[in-house]
This record gives C-alpha cells, structure tokens and sequence, in this order.
C-alpha cells in the first residue's frame, strides 16, 4: 500500500506560508501543490519552535514560517530565491541572519536533505534614538500599548530589521535611514501579533503612499476570546498558541493571526476577530496536534461545532510516553528524540521531544505503532531503530507496559575538518553506513570551534561522503571509507584516534557572462562526472564565483539566472593540482557564456493570459534529451534559453492547480523559432479549459489530499499528470473525448483502483449519458 508520509510538527505547527501585502490565495508557482521543506540550523544545532522571517529576493514579500521541535518548517514557497531575514527563538530576543538559499520545484536546491545553515547572524538592529525621524503610537483599541514594533527594510543595497518599542502609553519614536520599510508585526507578551504597514524614509522624512506622516497611528484588536489547553487532569503552561485565519476558497491556505503563549494557568486569549474561518495549532514541548481545532467567527461571536463558545476548550492527551537516553557511561543531555509512526487511525506521523538535564524526555500521543528513528545531538544525529505501541494510552514494548529506555553506544568516532595548510574549518559532514546489501544508512556530524567532528557510530564500514562548510555556502565532496571494529576507529586497517579531512584550497575561480554582461546574482551546479557528487555556488554581482573542488573530472549542468531563465550548460573540466583545466588546457578564469534567449511565449486561458510552469524536452534523441523549464508570469509571458534542436512542450502546470498536456512542437533553427517550418515570432499556448470538476470522498470524509488518475480511452488525449486532490476537491483540463478514471491514491489510506468512464461532449461532463455538474468519487466504491 503507498501512502504518503506526513511530518505532524510542520504540518500542525508551520503556518502555511503568506505573503505580507497583498495577500495571494492562488496556487504557488512550483509544479505541484506540495509545500516546501526545509530544517534551519545555526552551527549544526536546531533553530527549534521559532517565528522566522523570509523574504523573497529582489521582492516585497515575506513569510512567516514556525520551526518545530527539529528546527523544521514546512511553507508554500513558490520556485525562486530567498532570504532568511530574521529569527526569534522562543525566551529569546530577535536577531538578524541574512541567509539565502533557492527554491527550485519544491525543494530547497543544492542543501542537503532542505537544510540551510545559518553562517552569519546578528543580534536585531536596535534604531538610534538621535536624529528621530519615526514617530507614532501604538495603540490596542483605545489604550496605548508597550510593545515592540518587528520592522523590515528592503532594498537593493541594503536589507536590515529592526525593533522599535513603545512605551506604557504606546508612543514610539526612531531613527531611521533612508529606504523602504515594513511594519511586519507586534511582539507582545511573548507573543507575535501580524499586523503590516509600508513606508518610506526619503531626504530623512517618513512618507507612506507618497504622503509626508509626522505620525504613524497603529491599532491593534484588544483581547477579547478566551482559551484553555488542558488534559484530563492538569492545565498546560507555556504552550504555544498558533492561530491562521482559512483564506476564501482556499481551503488548504491559510495566513497567520497570532501566536500567544498560555499561563500557568493553560490560559490564553485571543485579539478580536473578523467574522470567518479560524484554525488553532497547540504546540508544547510534550504535544503538537496533528489535527487543528477549527472554529468560526459570526457577527464577533466564537462558534465551536455550531455552538456558541465563550472559552475554547482545548483538550491534549495525557503524558503517556516517558523515557530516558543514555549511553555506556551517563545520561545523554542537551538531545531532541524523533520518532515517527502510525496512529490507530491510519495516519502516519512524525514528531520530536526535548531530553532534559537528567536524560529524561516524555510526549503525548495516540494510540497507535511508532518507533524512535534517531537522537540529534548538538554536534551529531544518530539513528535508532526502537519500536513500540501506545493502547489504550499506554505504552507497550515487547509486550509489556513500561518505560522507553533508549541505551546509545559511546562516541566511536573522531575526525578533524582541515585546510591542507592546517587550519583548523567549522563545518559538517556527511557519513553513510555501507552494507552489503547495498543499502545505506545517513549520519551527520559537525564540527566544533577545533574542526573536531564525532559520531557514535556501530561496528560496521562506513564512508564520508560529503561535507560543508560554515559561512561558505557550497557544498565538499569527500569518499573516504573508514570501519568501527570492536569501537575502534580504522582507516586502511590501522587503527587510528581521528579521521582528519583535508579539504583543498579555492580551486575554481569563474565567470559567468550572458553576452558581454556579466550574469550576477545567479546559480551554478556542478557535478562529478561518475555522477557521485553534487554542488552548487551563487554568483557575485559582477558573475565571478569560486569554488573548493578537489583533484578529479567535473560537468557545469546548469545556470539559473536572476531573470528566471535556466541555461542548461554541458561543460567539461577537470581540477589537476588544485588548478583548473579544460581540454587540458589550464585556465586562470573558467568562462562560461550562457546561450541567449531563443523563445518567448505566452500562455493564455480562453484569450486571458495565465500563469504557469511550462515542461519542455528536446525530441529526436533517445540518449540525452535536453529538458528545460520555464515560468510564466501573471502576464502569460515566459522565456527560454534553448539552443538549434526539435523540441515539444509536454506540461503545462498551471497556477490554479490544474495541469495541460500541450503536445505542441517546435524547433530552433539558428536561433529562431520555427512553428510547422514556419518563421515564428513566439510560441503561443492555448490551454484548455476546465472542463471536469468533482469531490474525492471516503464515505462522508472528504479526502484530505492525493492525486486521481485519468486516461484516454481514444488515445486522442496526451496522459499528462494526475489530477491533484484538495480537501476533497478536483479540477481537470481536458478536450473533447473519451476517458476513465483508473485509480485514486490516497495519500493516508492508500491507492484505489477505479473503472469510471465518462465523456468530454462540447466541454460538457458526460456520464452513462447524462451531463453532470461533478463527477464525484467515493474510494468505498473503489478496490485495493
């Protein structure tokens, strides 16, 4: 049975991305609906259960994302590139990261397994107090409120945030240079409050919509709904309250409210609402809820189940998951337990929980079958494989009720992280476990500020496959094969106390042109040729680049440009002596010239441009066909960089959710577009419109998420890709013609086998005869 294994602590905890401004509801411009997932790390630890800042490159949009218990998230990010602006970790004060990493089809491109590290971070920007030029007061109904005001700049020169604080009467005033600025949030109480307002600084005065303000006046809702979070016998304190408001007919996507901490007493409440939809997420060291507590607001009033509610209610389960984690010698302290499992009712889960100073840990949990899977360290990740079951809210091991006992071996390996001069680097590495089966299993360590680097590893042969390091932003490649006998360390069979990793010095310096202009502000990948190793590296503003390559047969794949378009390169070098050579000629600059723009398109909706993602592959070469991508903006518009060749555009992923299977070629002949050996200027795509609708349910639960399958029973229709399924509802382009609906994947429950035929008459939903509004499914009237 396939199914789809879902993370409970982003899914529950990680605020669906939103975009600050004008709020865009619209399906993002990655090829499916999935959400993006990442792991924020400082120095190899966990930035864990905080608010984070990201705003996209070169853009005026920022999303609020929540780290779990892992340091992960989980957000709608469309392909693009971002920033890691600014982060607040729970008891703890803002400050400012800068990091950038790429979103490229739904994943964060050239980090290992999402994760970004942050190299550099500073303590939040403080505004000066002479030469005050922003002034205001802050308002929570019609009393002043002391606070502190989350404020972004942004720019092409400069980017920065700051906190500003009001006093007990809620005036503020700061000094601020000049450039654009958003008020991005309230920070009260220990909570966050999203509130969003634009100004400029210009000749040292604040303008907003082009107006001079002496005065900024913000106001924000009073408290007025109250909450409770508790289990059977006790309240639950210093919980984290995650409210998001449901958008408009986007029932997957929501935006944040707030977020706001209980008391001692597992109290909280809540700023006045707006009438709509409201889900709450309940974070807490020992519980995150894998299911949301909805409710509704009608004329201010809270509505639970349909009832009017004047507390809501929130009831956890009880502590039921107690433990300890040690190893040989002592309690193992400062670590985070992951476990992952199925609950009783089919839904697969992941989640984490902190050990405390004694080793301890607890959680609270379904009933269902789960194991521990690994324990992450400050320096190192080490896997477990500990199964048991939770009944009747208790819990079970080997039959009996009792204690999860968690026992690690002691730390059995050691490695340094070095320059070939000897210098000591901070940074990671990446270890594989190698059976001989062929089956791997990963590790990751990371250095301390010697560049010594552990791992509590079996006995068994393993090999460093790769590395990174701190503030470098490129990834290393290692294949050194040690083995751990009898906890030993042992590199070409003699013992040894460390494994020191010597990493070359800048072997690749390079330039990037489009033209005879430089290509800044881009991205390169590179790979080895036996296809072993992967990395990539942006490009400075004036399209230099370096990199740390050692000896060995390298291949430029692509370049992502800052215009969006992708340069698929086939490049050749080799790295000899630390120094680069191409064809075996040495070179001081590796050059590259990408290829000019050759085609230029739109893509339109019955006459009205639409954005989208286009799939395009070269034709006529079984071997190596060319594929290449692009995006079309809110004007339809997209361009490409192909080089002479046959090509077809097989995809088009349309930013309503829905998918065209085009089917149209073309060529590039010197050049120039050519459409049925005609000269043409661009290449015009036409979709098809919607033309099947429907809801996916399990008996009366509509189905959560997966993807339903349709063929072409004429074969007139080109299969394209399954129709995604959201909150119970479907879409589907499709022309005239006869189809069946084969199967249904579920992703909790499974796949569904169906033999549901209908028609395409004139755009009209054809079933046994009859035209139909919905062409709805029940997976109960499906098999397995």
């Amino acid at each position: 049975m396939v199914k789809k294994f879902y993370l409970v602590l982003l899914m529950v905890i990680i605020m669906s991305s939103f975009t600050i401004g004008n709020v865009n509801a619209a399906q993002t411009k990655n090829e499916s609906n999935e959400a993006v997932q990442g792991m924020i790390k400082e120095n190899g630890t966990p930035i864990k259960n905080s608010l984070v800042l990201i705003g996209e490159v070169g853009k005026k949009n920022w999303n609020h994302v929540v780290t779990d218990a892992n340091g992960s998230f989980k957000a709608k990010l469309s392909d693009g590139d971002y920033v890691i602006k600014s982060v607040k970790e729970k008891n703890k004060s803002w400050y400012s990261a800068n990091e950038k990493f790429t979103v490229n089809d739904s994943k964060i491109k050239g980090l290992k397994k999402g994760e970004i590290n942050l190299s550099e971070t500073k303590q939040l920007k403080k505004s000066l107090k002479q030469d005050i030029n922003l002034k205001g007061v802050l308002k929570e109904g019609n009393k002043g409120l002391k606070a502190d005001l989350v404020i972004s700049k942004y720019g092409e020169n400069e980017e920065g945030t700051y906190t500003v604080a009001s006093k007990g009467n809620g005036s503020f005033s700061a000094s601020l240079s000049d450039g654009n600025y958003m008020i991005v949030g309230i920070e009260v109480d220990g909570g966050f409050y999203r509130y969003e307002k634009r100004f400029t600084v210009a000749d040292g005065k604040v303008l907003v919509d082009g107006e001079p303000k002496n005065n900024l006046s913000i106001n924000i809702p009073v408290n007025k709904h109250a909450g409770i979070v508790k289990d059977s016998a006790s309240s639950l304190s210093e919980a984290t309250i995650v409210l998001e408001k449901r958008l408009l007919n986007e029932e997957y996507e929501t935006e944040l409210i707030e977020t706001v901490v209980t008391n001692k007493k597992g109290e909280f409440s809540l700023r006045e609402l707006a009438d709509g939809e409201y889900e709450i997420s309940v974070y807490h060291e020992t519980y995150v809820a894998w299911k949301k507590e909805n409710f509704k607001v009608v004329e201010g009033t809270v509505y639970v189940n349909g009832f009017d509610a004047s507390v809501i209610e929130i009831v956890v389960p009880d502590i039921n998951l107690k433990g300890t984690l040690q190893d040989d010698i002592q309690p193992i302290t400062d670590a985070n337990v992951n476990f992952e499992g199925e609950t009783a009712e089919g839904e697969y889960v992941g989640f984490g929980t902190p050990v405390d100073s004694e080793g301890n840990f607890q959680y609270r949990l379904q009933d269902g079958k789960y194991k521990v899977v690994s324990i992450d360290e400050k320096s190192r990740s080490t896997l477990v494989n500990s199964p048991f079951e939770i009944r009747d809210g208790k819990l079970i091991q080997n039959g009996e009720s009792s204690a999860l006992n968690i026992h690690l071996p002691s730390v059995t390996f050691n490695g340094k992280l070095l320059e070939e001069s000897g210098n000591a680097l901070q940074g990671g590495v990446y270890v594989e476990r190698v059976s001989e089966e062929g089956s791997t299993e990963s590790y990751h360590a990371y250095t301390d500020e010697t560049g010594i680097y552990s791992l509590r590893l079996k006995d068994g042969t393993y090999r460093v496959t790769g590395g990174h390091l701190n503030g470098e932003g490129e990834d290393l490649a290692f294949s050194t094969m040690f083995e751990i006998i009898n906890g030993k360390l042992f590199v070409d069979g003699q013992e040894q106390s460390l494994l020191e990793l010597k990493l070359p010095a800048v072997s690749v310096q390079g330039l990037v042109q489009d033209g005879d202009t430089p290509a800044s502000n881009g991205y390169i990948s590179v790979s080895s040729e036996d296809g072993t190793f992967y990395t990539w590296e942006s490009l400075n503003p004036d399209g230099t680049f370096k990199m740390r390559l050692a000896d060995g047969s390298y291949r430029i794949n692509d370049i992502q440009l800052e215009d969006g378009t992708n340069a698929s390169i086939n490049q050749s070098f080799s790295i000899q002596d630390g120094k680069t050579y191409v064809n075996g000629q040495l070179q001081e600059v590796l050059k590259i010239t990408v290829p000019p723009i050759t085609l230029t398109g739109t893509i339109t909706d019955s006459g009205n441009p639409i954005s989208g993602d286009i799939y395009i592959m070269e034709m006529n070469d079984a071997d190596s066909p060319l594929e290449a991508r692009a995006s079309a903006n809110e004007e339809g518009k997209f361009h490409l960089r192909l080089p002479d060749g046959e090509y077809k555009v097989y995809t088009v992923y349309l930013h309503d959710g829905t998918t065209f299977s085009s089917g149209k070629e073309f060529s590039i002949v010197s050049g120039q577009l050519y459409e049925n050996g005609e000269l043409s200027q661009q290449l015009n795509i036409a979709v098809d419109p919607v033309t099947v609708t429907g809801t996916v349910k399990n008996g009366e639960e509509p189905v959560a998420e997966g993807s339903l399958y349709i063929n072409s029973i004429d074969g007139n229709w080109i299969a394209g890709n399954p129709s995604l399924i959201q909150n119970g509802f479907y879409q589907k382009r499709l022309p005239d013609g006869e189809y069946l609906i084969s199967m249904v994947e579920d992703y909790q429950q499974g796949i569904f086998n169906f033999d549901k035929k209908f028609s395409i008459i004139e755009g009209k939903m054809i079933v046994d005869g009859q035209e139909v509004n919905s062409l709805d499914i029940n997976l109960q009237d499906g098999w397995q």
